[in-house]
């Protein structure tokens, strides 16, 4: 078994080079969506505090991610194939880059690896009775994904047990985290606002890349399971949605302007009734905002009146 630090000076070359070798011996740049360094940095130490030996990721992609932990883990003590990783297109999308870089840096005996979505991989594991240390969210970003991934991770985690997720900054990724905080009661142990692309240096926030939506919030969390389960009839009651100032403007403003557009829409063809809901919706975010009432108000008039009375229209596609 390689040293600790011979692993993470082989992180230390993919970064330099900014390249990968797939399973069909091809080059291929790293992409820009891979963990960056301070990212990797982030998880290892909050591995390495946790004392983990029994790991698990979900997405494996570039391979960058699970080295991080293995550099822990192995400075830990750990033994055998205690780190468990799936990742479905690891062969098709990544080109196999994420099993070659494993195998290349002699750790491939550390993991046990399944080429399959970790909604079908996680389950088992629970049926099994596995008891995990810490786990790694990294795969799905759909919120369906993100919230089984972050569901069967918390029963497979131990109590005090280390969950670390990426891409905080993602909307569906964020409302997972919500749901832990708000109705697991996941304790918050630390978080970073830096490095949210692997894309050169990490330094500033890449706009094209998190859409302004990172600067209110981190690119990666790690949080602690409590010791006690929230009582069932106790996590029932808790409210799920994020409080409105908890929402940053940004989003706000896109949501109501999506709503907009979608209630312009339903009014141009008589649909009264659903503009009525969509702007109802739209004025929970923006309750001042005099146009949505006006336009809420239109849905009141006859439609000879309510077509007189408009402005923009759905055929209008500039920017609310």
């Amino acid at each position: 078994m390689l040293p600790h630090s011979a692993i993470h000076d082989r992180i230390l070359d993919v970064y330099r080079k900014r390249t990968l070798i797939g399973e069909d011996g091809l080059e291929y740049k790293l992409r820009p969506g891979a963990v960056s360094y301070v990212r990797g940095e982030f998880l290892r130490k909050a591995i390495l505090q946790s004392g983990a030996i029994r790991t698990l990721e979900t997405g494996l992609g570039s391979g960058l991610s699970t080295l991080f932990m293995l550099v822990a883990t192995v400075q830990i003590g750990v033994g055998g194939r205690a780190h468990v990783i799936m990742d479905p297109g690891q062969e098709s999308f990544f080109h196999g880059v994420g099993t070659r870089l494993l195998k290349d840096t002699e750790v491939w005996n550390l993991v046990e690896f399944y080429p399959e979505t970790s909604q079908t991989v996680m389950p088992r594991l629970v049926s099994e009775g596995r008891v995990l240390d810490a786990v790694f969210i990294d795969g799905d970003h759909r919120f369906d994904g993100a919230f089984c991934d972050a569901y069967f991770a918390h029963r497979l985690l131990k109590p005090g047990g280390v969950l670390v997720i990426d891409d905080v900054w993602m909307d569906a990724v964020y409302l997972v985290c919500h749901f832990l905080e708000r109705s697991y009661r996941y304790e918050n142990i630390g978080e970073l606002r830096e490095g949210y692309s692997s894309a050169g240096p990490d330094a500033e926030i890449d706009e094209s890349f998190t859409y302004g939506r990172a600067k209110k919030r981190p690119s990666i969390r790690a949080y602690r399971k409590p010791l006690r389960e929230v009582a069932e009839d106790y996590s029932f009651s808790i409210p799920f949605s994020p409080a409105r100032n908890q929402i940053p403007e940004d989003v706000v403003r896109r949501r109501v302007s999506e709503l907009s557009r979608e209630a312009l829409l339903a009014l141009s063809v008589g649909d009264k009734r659903a503009a009525r809901v969509l702007l109802s919706r739209a004025l929970r975010f923006q309750p001042l905002r005099l146009k949505t009432h006006l336009r809420l108000a239109r849905t009141f008039l006859p439609a000879a009146m309510a077509r007189a009375l408009g402005g923009k229209t759905h055929h209008s596609r500039r920017r609310d």
